[in-house]
Order: structure tokens, then C-alpha cells, then sequence
């Protein structure tokens, strides 16, 4: 049973994730999405933060259209609530609200 409220797109797209561990200290990580909701994203990255951390996501999309088109950047914080360190592949997933979009310049698209 999916308990899942949003629906998932299967995308893989670059992902890049800030954050501050507790000592106040800055990371950055990047990594592919797995795949992608209104609600949240699962990240592969062989570098996971810890389950719990509050983060600032970025997933980035290619520009359509040509090379006059801006790349599009779905922007969220959220927190971290599951690590994976299994086989095949190793990642975690963030909890977030995707309501921000914007160009490669950071300007916010309509």
C-alpha cells in the first residue's frame, strides 16, 4: 500500500544540497535525484548528511528550447528523514514544499 500523498516522478537530475552541521561548519554535496514530488526528492549521493539535518536543496534542469533558454531550479529547505546505505545504490530522502523556480541567474520565472 502506497501511503504516499503526492505523486512521484521517476527524473534524474543534478542535485545540490547545503547545509550546517552543529558546529556551525558549512556543506555542500551534490548528487542525482531518483526521483521527485511536490513533497520531497530522494538524492544518490555517496556522501549522505545525517537523518534529521535540515538542508537547502536545489534541483537543477536543462535548459529546453535551445541555448537561448534558461535551465530551471526547483528550490526548497527541507530535512533529511531517511538515509540509505544499502546496495544498489546509496542516498536519502528529503522532506520539502518545491513552490520555488527559478533561472540559472536565481530570478524567479512566473
Amino acid at each position: 500500500m502506497n501511503r504516499r500523498q503526492s505523486l512521484r516522478f521517476e527524473l534524474q537530475m543534478p542535485v545540490i544540497c547545503r547545509w550546517k552541521d552543529h558546529r556551525g561548519s558549512a556543506h555542500e554535496i551534490g548528487g542525482f535525484s531518483r526521483d521527485i514530488s511536490t513533497a520531497g526528492v530522494f538524492v544518490l549521493s555517496s556522501a549522505p548528511p545525517p537523518e534529521g539535518t535540515n538542508v537547502a536543496v536545489e534541483v537543477l534542469f536543462p535548459a529546453l528550447g535551445g541555448a537561448t533558454s534558461q535551465g530551471l531550479q526547483l528550490q526548497s529547505d527541507g530535512e533529511v528523514i531517511r538515509v540509505d546505505r544499502g546496495k544498489p545504490a546509496m542516498g536519502f530522502a528529503i522532506r520539502c514544499d518545491f513552490i520555488s523556480v527559478g533561472g540559472q541567474e536565481g530570478k524567479s520565472v512566473p
